[in-house]
């Protein structure tokens, strides 16, 4: 119908700066959304470590870096990813894809952000800022000697400098303000919401150990210990189903040729497990569909028009792997958050059956193991001996409070002399943390005190409470604990 309308001349009309830099900062991400975004391309450039650093003063956060030990890039490579729309020329096995990722991911949170990055021992740097956006388009170029000493301020805080990687930097921050209570509440707030949000998404690379997620704040050249973000997987269980039979996987036909797997599970009731709550939100929330795109979780939750929530349907949950071919039947929004199944793929899962399980079968078995689930009581690790008596009583009366019907199981920390590499231990048999007394120095300082210590006990029996709802170290404690032991090798090789 167009030719009837034909073309008198062409005129060339440039996006005004003003209401695009207004666009990008009303995209709406959340902070985690944004981080997320920009983890991807950490990912996809084969890093193995990524920090997330909150810059702060007394008063506010200032800036928020995201470090990787990446591929990194080349100067004209950088050129070409600050331009918008630019995609990758394989995005198949990758996980960014729409080529806008890192520019509006960084715009949502702030009005400039710089990358660095270094390949071949050559370190490169540009920013974009709402400020030259607004003559004409421009991007800075960064002065060579000023990114390479960054580059090295950056990490030498982190422990040790990489040969290659990519740093972003998020300056003039527009959300992370304050709210009442201060600077350390928003903080606690910001770290917890980010470890749920983070190790949900990218479960699957933390637990395989292809990547190491850790979150510091930094005031000045001081700050704490980087805290790893555990991964969360929504499918978590240990293999002990909340029904015999299950997981079943229904297989359905999607875009004439393509067949799609949905694994349902049922999650054992009345679980206390962090994988089951995700967080301290309603866990009825959290039932429905999960869709992962190359390993990444992109949509947690929700039945997308299937059916109605309700907490009878708390335990059913269906994991669901997408082709890469199938993000435009599945309209996986630009954020990477979320998706909207086509009818062909909800209407093929009502019909399809496996022996005669049908889909109508398996919810209506979720909602039976739910309303017929016994009464029991749930072990729950609490702090024992190790820290100061008032903060372990306090503790443990503020962990109960949260889980009404649990029998505390005491964990205790103790210091010995543990080989070189090992920093803790863990003593699943004897409820015990384990602490090389090598370092206590190097964490504590010269003379340390038992109240110095109690904030990063505290946060270490946090990191490895689920450790001891577990009778023996099984695969996801071994590895959890690695984990936490590695970082904490960084922490005390940073101190010389």
């Amino acid at each position: 119908m167009i030719k009837d309308l034909p073309t008198a001349r062409t005129e060339t009309l440039e996006p005004n700066p003003d209401g695009m830099t207004d666009v990008f900062s009303r995209i709406g991400y959340t902070l985690s959304e944004a981080l997320a975004d920009v983890i991807d391309n950490s990912i996809d450039a084969g890093a193995t470590r990524v920090f997330v650093q909150f810059h702060r003063s007394d008063t506010r956060i200032n800036r928020i870096t995201i470090a990787d030990d990446g591929s990194g890039m080349t100067s004209a490579h950088l050129a070409r990813i600050m331009q918008f729309g630019v995609r990758s020329e394989s995005s198949g096995a990758r996980l960014g894809k729409y080529g806008i990722g890192l520019k509006t991911a960084s715009f949502s949170q702030c009005s400039a952000f710089t990358v660095i990055t270094r390949s071949n021992g050559v370190t490169s740097a540009r920013r974009w800022s709402f400020e030259m956006a607004k003559q004409g388009w421009r991007i800075e170029v960064i002065e060579a000697d000023a990114a390479a000493a960054f580059w090295k301020r950056e990490w030498a805080a982190m422990g040790s400098s990489p040969k290659s990687g990519t740093i972003v930097v998020w300056d003039s921050l527009q959300r992370l303000v304050a709210e009442s209570g201060g600077l350390e509440k928003a903080l606690a707030k910001l770290r917890t919401g980010l470890r749920i949000e983070l190790g949900l998404r990218f479960h699957r690379f933390i637990e395989s150990g292809r990547i190491q997620l850790c979150i510091r704040e930094r005031c000045g050249d001081s700050g704490g210990p980087p805290e790893p973000v555990p991964p969360l997987d929504p499918f978590g269980y240990g293999g002990k189903s909340g029904r015999r039979g299950y997981p079943i996987t229904f297989s359905v036909l999607v875009g004439g040729s393509v067949r799609v797997e949905a694994e349902a599970h049922i999650w054992p009731p009345k679980s206390q497990s962090p994988m089951y709550k995700l967080g301290a939100g309603a866990v009825v929330k959290r039932q429905g569909f999960y869709f992962y795109r190359n390993d990444r979780l992109i949509a947690a939750g929700g039945w997308h028009g299937c059916k109605s929530e309700e907490p009878h349907s708390s335990l059913a949950r269906v994991k669901v792997d997408l082709p890469t071919e199938l993000d435009a039947l599945f309209q996986l929004t630009v954020q990477k958050t979320g998706c909207s199944p086509p009818p062909e793929f909800l209407e093929g899962l009502r019909s399809a059956r496996v022996g005669d399980t049908s889909f109508a079968d398996y919810l209506e078995a979720a909602q039976s193991s739910y309303r017929n689930a016994p009464t029991e009581q749930v072990a729950i690790a609490v702090p024992g001996s190790g820290l100061p008596r008032s903060f372990s009583a306090a503790m443990r009366r503020l962990i109960k409070s949260r889980h009404e019907r649990c029998v505390p199981r005491r964990v205790g920390f103790e210091w010995k002399v543990l080989p070189h590499d090992k920093v803790i231990e863990t003593d699943l048999a004897g409820s015990r943390v384990i602490l090389n007394s090598r370092y206590r120095s190097k964490l504590f300082g010269r003379r340390p005190s038992s109240k110095a210590s109690v904030p990063f006990l505290a946060m270490l029996f946090l990191n490895l409470q689920e450790s001891f709802a577990y009778e023996r170290a099984g695969k996801r404690v071994q590895e959890q604990t690695a984990q936490v032991n590695d970082v904490l090798l960084m922490v005390v090789g940073a101190q010389g």
